[in-house]
């Protein structure tokens, strides 16, 4: 028997397993409950769009208000089950050994991941929210858009509730930076009379949103102490909240079609991963009607200059070698960089021990990994499946980053072959 009959009957057998798993038993109480399901988020969804069309701002509040809690019970839930269920593996459900069918193991994980997450989710303290049926990919998308609080922005301002107004439309923007309609709207909002600057708040902000606030507060104030200490409390709230971000992404997905099964894994694959590609930005926050871009290579800006006037040469030159790692294309990380060399030569640095020295840290490196392992990932999705994506959805080349151009000022492509080049030698680590 060839290894595609053996794939195709190993694949048929272990739906046959993992389905058997999750179906299980049922009651009468099962039944019962099954003749009186709860509404779904999408039917929850359109009852509260059609109220609010309807001119029903008051009702159409308490419905979104109820849109917006039901999905962060979801949210809390989907994140405690894919972080449960991350490590799920069908070698070890099946106790059996599949060396030799790469793909049926894939596929078999992602079988046993989504038997997990699915019993995960039903037994969850929040069942009564993550037990019903996820929403769709439509409706998903516009919870994730956080769009509830576009229709809640204009359902407080026409019942006069001017703070949770201005509250609705600082968390909407947020996630939404670029809504030239909603930030007419906060403009306007900002000067009506009963308005005050506190009323603009993030109501699902991350901690380290306010701590970041407050360091870069304290670096303007010229206190550059508490500004070490604020910015790099945000940075590992940060990293917290990314990895919050990447278990998000993790979503189950249901197959469509049997003979499409490489293809839908590898769209999903790399639904996922570029999911994760858009992190750092969506959990940025906004300063001043400004989203932060390249945030972690921002604070370690902030850092460099901050250590470098408290006395701490040898922080200030890592952050700034780590603001450059991570943000190559910042002529103010190149700058940095640039003036610690000529710094490091006045003091009698030999040149071997500058290159030493211009060493990222060890977080900036770990997330410099992380995300470059994510964006080769996807290559390899591309260079392989470029038959598959047809109907699926196609790669967009303004994806791809450029390449450094030939005739960049000041040769910033040595520099940065310097600076990996310093890592790989001094931490004997491949970047």
């Amino acid at each position: 028997m060839s290894r595609v009959n053996l794939f195709v009957i190993g694949i048929f057998c272990l739906v046959a397993i993992i389905e058997g798993q999750i179906e299980g038993p049922t009651s009468d109480a099962d039944e019962l409950h099954a003749e009186q399901p709860p509404m779904s988020f999408d039917d929850q969804y359109e009852e509260a769009t059609n109220t609010y069309q309807a001119g029903e701002y008051e009702k159409s509040i308490k419905m979104w208000k109820s849109v917006v809690v039901n999905y962060m019970m979801l949210q809390h839930a989907t994140s405690q089950c894919a972080r449960k269920c991350k490590s799920a593996n069908i070698s070890i459900e099946l106790k059996m050994n599949f060396t030799g069918f790469p793909y049926l193991e894939t596929f078999g994980n992602g079988l046993a991941y989504g038997e997990c997450f699915k019993t995960c989710m039903e037994g969850h303290p929040y069942r009564k929210v993550s037990a019903k049926p996820l929403p769709s990919l439509e409706t998903l998308e516009e919870l994730e858009r956080r769009v509830p609080y576009n229709y809640l922005q204009f359902a407080y301002y026409k019942t006069e509730q001017y703070k949770k107004c201005c509250e609705a439309v600082t968390t909407y923007l947020q996630r939404n930076p670029y809504d030239e309609a909603m930030g007419n709207n906060m403009k306007f909002y900002s000067t009506l009379p009963q308005v005050k600057d506190h009323f603009f708040r993030d109501l699902e902000a991350p901690k380290f949103h306010k701590t970041y606030r407050t360091g870069v507060e304290a670096y303007e104030d010229g206190d550059h102490k508490q500004a070490i200490v604020e910015i790099e409390e945000a940075l590992v709230g940060f990293m917290d909240a990314f990895d919050e971000c990447e278990l998000m992404c993790e979503k189950p997905y249901e197959q469509t079609y049997f003979h499409r099964i490489t293809k839908e894994a590898a769209v999903e694959e790399v639904r996922k991963l570029r999911c994760v590609t858009e992190c750092e930005f969506t959990i940025s926050p906004i300063i001043q009607d400004w989203k932060v871009q390249n945030f972690t290579s921002r604070c370690f800006q902030f850092l460099q200059f901050a250590y470098f006037q408290v006395g701490e040469t040898s922080s200030a030159v890592s952050c700034a070698t780590s603001s450059f790692l991570l943000n190559p294309d910042a002529d103010l990380s190149r700058q940095n960089v640039e003036f610690y060399q000529g710094f490091l030569k006045k003091k009698g640095f030999m040149a071997s021990e500058i290159q030493a020295l211009l060493t990222p840290r060890k977080d900036a490196l770990a997330f410099y990994n992380r995300v470059k392992d994510v964006k080769s990932r996807i290559a390899a999705a591309e260079a392989t499946f470029t038959d598959v994506y047809d109907d699926e959805g196609s790669f967009d080349e303004a994806d791809v980053p450029e390449a450094a151009a030939d005739d960049d000022v000041l040769n910033k492509e040595d520099l940065f072959k310097s600076i990996t080049s310093s890592i790989e030698n001094g931490l004997n680590i491949n970047i």
